[in-house]
């Protein structure tokens, strides 16, 4: 029932002349069971749903008229923060232009990851990462596909760094294991401005407000 309704509000008739409404949830108290009620309005019609979503681990919800996309993801960069594991991302050899650096780092954030994330977000917050850049220490902590984006941008300009993989284990530069993450069931719902993280969803249509 969930992708029937995914399917509808996707669909180019609804985009033109429908619109969805986020408008009660319950269960977020105990970040496990997560009801939310939405209500589709299409043409003067109005068909109330209901999305219980199983398991959450993360949410943020946005209740009123919603805009942008709807849809459900097995991979989202919303994902990364929870899923995969966390690398700090160090500089072992200085920038020659740290501040032409740091604006490519910045530029590497694909366009999914600028729209939930700040373009700060993963840099170290004590330092900013032009002053990182122009001599040693940490630059960045994050998911390990975001640090290894910015280690490949650190290559490319001739910036030596080092990510440790683990008090007790060796430092990596090239080594593909330290990039690799495991399995996970969560997924991604995002209504809008609205998301949430959960192993599980399921609809239904309920009845009238």
């Amino acid at each position: 029932m969930l992708q029937m309704l995914l399917d509808q509000v996707n669909s180019f008739g609804f985009e033109e002349a429908g619109g969805l409404v986020l408008f009660e949830s319950a269960g977020l108290e105990d970040q496990g069971n997560v009801s939310l009620r939405l209500r589709l309005e299409c043409d003067g019609e109005r068909t109330p749903w209901r999305i219980a979503c199983r398991g959450v681990r993360d949410h943020r919800l946005q209740f009123g008229w919603m805009t942008g996309a709807i849809d459900l993801y097995d991979d989202h960069p919303l994902l990364s923060e929870i899923v995969e594991d966390r690398v700090n991302l160090y500089v072992s050899r200085p920038a020659a232009d740290p501040a032409r650096v740091a604006l490519a780092l910045i530029a590497s954030h694909s366009p999914m990851l600028r729209r939930w994330f700040s373009e700060t977000h993963f840099f170290n917050a004590g330092v900013p990462p032009q002053k990182v850049l122009a001599s040693y220490g940490l630059l960045a902590s994050g998911p390990k596909s975001v640090m290894k984006g910015y280690a490949e941008v650190l290559s490319a300009n001739a910036v030596g760094w080092s990510a440790p993989r683990g008090n007790d284990s060796p430092y990596y530069r090239t080594d593909e294991e330290v990039w690799t993450n495991g399995e996970h069931e969560l997924r991604v719902l995002v209504l809008g401005g609205s998301y949430v993280i959960a192993a599980g969803f399921e609809a239904e249509q309920t009845d009238l407000m």
